[in-house]
């Protein structure tokens, strides 16, 4: 993931886990640290990298809310 970040042309700055979520769904509060936060001239984008087959419901309703 970080390698090909690296040839995003306008890529600035990539900061790994760069602050934590606190958010309340119905149910609960929840907390969601995302993996990285990649940074160009003029967007950013949240990035959580996990399998798609290790990704609970739980952790859907995370990668959706960053």
């Amino acid at each position: 993931m970080l390698l090909a970040l690296g040839f995003v042309g306008g890529m600035t700055e990539v900061l790994s886990q760069p602050f934590t979520l606190k958010f309340t769904t119905c149910q609960r509060p929840v907390r969601h640290t995302p993996d990285f936060l990649a940074l160009t001239r003029g967007t950013a984008l949240l990035i959580d990298v996990r399998p798609a087959d290790l990704i609970k419901p739980d952790d859907a309703l995370k990668f959706a809310a960053a």
